[in-house]
């Protein structure tokens, strides 16, 4: 492999720690605990976070300090995916909100919706980041 096809194959910083945190978070969902649930909630939203901040990185928009809401609104111009999951995005973002600075726990049928759907997020956006490079 050339040394220019080694670099353009090594994945951003964004990406890996998107990867480990998501690895981390199917370890918590896989504990059960209330604990866990909520370790598992605010891991994938950061996963999910930092993916979106790599689509940002990649079509050259200000990724630094922005949240998901932001994130999805600067991206969503050029990336028309995004649009149709923009809802159930702050629906996760604002359920982590709840978990990280209200010690939210939410019941199970939430908590198996959110769970689904950052999976399928992070499945979107991973498709997204592929079809970018």
């Amino acid at each position: 492999m050339s040394p220019s096809a080694a670099l353009t194959s090594i994945q951003s910083p964004l990406r890996k720690g998107a990867e480990d945190l998501f690895k981390h978070a199917l370890e918590h969902d896989s504990q059960g605990t209330i604990f866990d649930q909520r370790v598992a909630i605010i891991h994938f939203h950061n996963a999910i976070e930092l993916l979106l901040k790599d689509l940002a990185r990649m079509n050259g928009l200000n990724y630094r300090q922005k949240q998901i809401p932001q994130l999805v609104r600067a991206l969503k111009g050029t990336i028309t995916e995004l649009g149709s999951v923009e809802g159930d995005l702050m629906l996760l973002h604002e359920s982590r909100n709840m978990v990280y600075h209200s010690c939210f726990a939410p019941d199970e049928f939430n908590y198996n919706w959110l769970i689904s759907k950052a999976q399928e997020f992070f499945g979107l956006i991973e498709r997204l980041l592929g079809e970018s490079s």
